[in-house]
């Protein structure tokens, strides 16, 4: 080989070329190409003297529903989302789920029953109306959402609707019990973009006897709700979130669906695709949709609706049916039950950098 053409490499810059190229092979086990890794993404795990069952997260505060009546609601700092910090907690059993009024004010429920909670001292919550079971359907509380001066509640046989315009003495406005057992599993509530009415979107096992349900519900006058849409699918709706015109919809089948909603009166399929696990609990993201299944976390890119894409899989989590997402700190709460609360942020996570590839920097010529 004719080495003559190192001769015009300036010695500072070959030694340089050579050093890059040596770790490059040592980084990647030899020559060839080396795409850049995945980074991981750092994560830490609270526990508490109870298991955690639910999770809110609104600014630099998460509020945390535990079984036990002593620990009830915890309220964390996550300034720094990975080493969260108790502040305070309020007395009381068993919270599934937690929504916010504004900015101070906390509704929580429990299987049976509803309370409202000033958190304007994080130290020092205080009930402004104390948990307590209504008689109205539905008898078991699985999900609730609060949109505009009204709470939204589903779960086992029932729909409510209660007034919180005054959040000390919530008021039931609506109430129904379905003869043929209907059990929902999830809800939101949102303003259409194109009509400006206030739909329910609720999703869950038989509605009006067609089992497997997903059910759209006009709550523009939240006293006289009307149906404007609902249908039977070959297996039972377990999440779902609503965002503008799109609404996407986890489950039984494993199957993650994008429907367009711009006329709720008949949602058109988008895209779809299998996930290796149910997602019995959904988070938006700015672009992409968070879901909790039975042991594990996923990811799902949502930027083109009619091809969803699975981007992450977490392994080894233990998730209970709640997840929250914090856009501001770009991290995952995902409750854990005995094991906890996990906090997972990618925002953090530092990318690793690319293998180097070997390149020929000199032709070679024969003697």
């Amino acid at each position: 080989m004719n080495r003559a053409h190192l001769r015009f490499l300036p010695p500072l810059l070959l030694a340089a070329l050579v050093a890059l190229l040596l770790a490059g092979l040592a980084a990647a086990g030899g020559p060839g190409v080396g795409p850049a890794a995945a980074p991981p993404i750092p994560e830490t795990n609270i526990t508490f003297d109870s298991d955690v069952l639910s999770v809110a997260v609104q600014g630099d505060y998460a509020y945390v529903g535990t079984e036990n009546e002593e620990t009830g609601l915890i309220i964390l700092d996550i300034s720094t989302p990975l080493r969260p910090v108790t502040l305070g907690h309020a007395r009381a059993f068993g919270i599934e789920s937690i929504e916010f009024l504004d900015e101070h004010t906390l509704v929580v429920s429990n299987y049976t029953g509803i309370g409202v909670l000033d958190v304007s001292n994080p130290y020092y919550p205080v009930w402004i109306s104390p948990m307590t079971d209504y008689d109205a359907p539905p008898f078991t509380i699985m999900a609730m959402k609060y949109f505009d001066g009204y709470l939204y509640v589903v779960g086992d046989r029932g729909f409510s609707i209660f007034d919180l315009h005054d959040s000390s003495s919530p008021q039931v406005v609506y109430a129904v019990e379905d003869p043929y057992d209907w059990y929902l599993y999830d809800i939101d509530v949102d303003i259409h973009p194109n009509d400006g009415h206030t739909y329910a979107y609720l999703a869950g096992d038989t509605y009006t006897g067609a089992q497997y349900s997903l059910a759209f519900i006009d709550v523009t006058n939240p006293a006289t709700p009307t149906i404007v849409y609902s249908t039977g699918i070959s297996a039972a709706m377990s999440s779902l979130a609503v965002r503008e015109n799109r609404l996407y919809l986890g489950s039984s089948s494993y199957d993650f669906a994008v429907r367009d909603i711009t006329t709720p009166a008949h949602p058109v399929l988008m895209g779809v695709i299998s996930l290796p696990d149910v997602a019995n609990a959904m988070a938006l993201g700015v672009d992409k949709v968070y879901t909790a299944g039975y042991d594990t976390l996923l990811t799902v890119d949502i930027q083109d609706p009619s091809r969803p894409q699975l981007v992450l899989e977490h392994g080894d989590v233990h998730p209970k049916f709640s997840i929250a997402f914090s856009a501001e700190k770009n991290c995952i709460f995902l409750p854990e039950g005995a094991y906890g609360l996990r906090i997972l942020c990618e925002a953090q996570a530092q990318p690793r950098p690319p293998s180097l590839v070997w390149l020929p920097l000199f032709s070679q010529r024969a003697n």
